[in-house]
């Protein structure tokens, strides 16, 4: 042979058994896709159903707490500051009585200052009728003017 020589033409390179193996595995590809995202889809509802019953849960353990801890407030004595109409206020028989102490007391601290030697009633006096009857009032000016009187 001075140099002749053929080649094989035949069917050569990516054949039709390829494209069956290609369009086989993009067939099966596309089914795996499809039941991952399947799976995937019921995966994020179950978890969604999963939260909003936790959520639910939660919400009435809160409603259930706090409805308790109030009741327990109500009912225990001083947690809360009286209302107006649980107020006690003083009767008058208590008010008057210690108008009645304060008097004595103003007598006694007369009579103390009296036996006084140094004691000068005309000196500068700081007296508080607080919750006093005019009566009252009059009753211990003119001893204290009487006391001035009988100084002079």
């Amino acid at each position: 042979m001075d140099g002749a020589h053929t080649h094989h033409h035949g069917p050569g390179g990516a054949g039709i058994g390829t494209a069956l193996l290609i369009g086989a595995g993009l067939a099966v590809a596309t089914q795996v896709m499809s039941a991952v995202a399947a799976i995937v889809h019921a995966l994020l509802v179950g978890l969604a159903c999963t939260a909003a019953l936790a959520l639910i849960g939660l919400t009435a353990y809160a409603v259930i707490a706090y409805r308790r801890r109030l009741a327990a407030w109500q009912s225990a004595p001083g947690w809360f500051p009286p209302t107006p109409e649980e107020v006690e206020l003083p009767g008058d028989r208590e008010v008057v009585s210690l108008r009645q102490a304060i008097t004595e007391l103003h007598a006694q601290l007369a009579a103390a200052r009296a036996l006084d030697t140094g004691y000068s009633p005309g000196a500068h006096q700081h007296l508080h009728f607080h919750g006093l009857d005019p009566a009252q009032v009059a009753a211990i000016l003119a001893a204290y003017q009487r006391e001035a009187g009988d100084d002079q």
